[in-house]
């Protein structure tokens, strides 16, 4: 049996609008997963597609509902969990530093990653003194906070994403800025 029978046919702009449509789309999803010989083959599949797309609107959607801290797959744009969405695209190493707190708080809720790891990814290629490299991140960590994302907390590890904050990720990327960072 190939991919494309076990799928329902939805066109990839067809949206998730409730639960029965997100339950199909994983069930669809599943059985595609379990009778993949070829990943490369599942992946270029529309109907798979069109699941995955589904399933990432629902999934944005309800993070919207929830109060999450859904950010673009760069972090370029951030909705808070006010709903307020803030444009970090001009904003280069806190931008950075919120990916790598996202990014942790995503594999582990509430581990910290330590100033120095932040320094490096937030000015990579950058030699600078560690002192001054510490003041570096305590500025981008407040510029953080002071354009919304007060979820950010210190930690015996280094900083870290409060673990009752929900991350979202929007693969859509159109979260609309509606104030400049």
């Amino acid at each position: 049996m190939t991919t494309a029978a076990l799928l329902y046919d939805a066109p990839a702009s067809s949206l998730a609008r409730n639960d029965c449509e997100v339950s199909d789309a994983i069930g669809r999803l599943s059985i595609a997963l379990s009778h993949a010989d070829d990943v490369d083959a599942l992946l270029d599949d529309p109907n798979v597609l069109a699941s995955i797309e589904v399933l990432a609107h629902a999934s944005a959607r309800r993070a919207k509902r929830r109060g999450a801290l859904m950010l673009s797959r760069d972090a370029s744009r951030v909705v808070l969990p006010n709903g307020l969405a803030v444009d970090f695209s001009q904003r280069d190493a806190p931008r950075r530093i919120l990916l790598a707190l996202a990014e942790a708080s995503a594999l582990e809720p509430g581990t910290g990653v330590h100033w120095t790891d932040l320094l490096a990814l937030g000015w990579p290629d950058e030699k600078v003194a560690l002192d001054a490299g510490f003041r570096r991140v305590r500025t981008a960590i407040w510029t953080l906070r002071r354009l919304g994302v007060r979820q950010i907390a210190r930690t015996r590890a280094g900083y870290a994403i409060d673990p009752s904050t929900s991350i979202a990720w929007d693969v859509s990327n159109d979260v609309a800025p509606v104030r400049s960072a």
